[in-house]
């Protein structure tokens, strides 16, 4: 399992300097990605809330860990009273 995620891990940090390299060459900012994401959620359906593509813009529009807006959805979800 250690061997997985050092590979995950890896792949990762590969794809993430592909990323800056080809942001670097056509000449898109970090700000321009979140500017665009911000733009995409607002024009999501609500239907789309709670979507893994809801929390992947969430990521890139505010720079929020997703893994935290889940954990407090589901939280909110266990405790809500009927």
């Amino acid at each position: 399992m250690e061997d997985r995620i050092r590979e995950l891990e890896i792949q990762v940090m590969g794809l993430s300097f592909l990323n800056e390299m080809l942001m670097d060459k056509i000449g898109i900012t970090t700000k321009d990605i979140q500017n665009f994401a911000i733009k995409c959620l607002d024009n999501l359906d609500s239907n789309e809330k709670n979507t893994d593509l809801y929390y992947s813009l969430m990521e890139y529009a505010y720079q929020e860990n997703t893994a935290g807006i889940l954990r407090k959805d589901f939280e909110k979800s266990s405790f809500k009273k009927d």
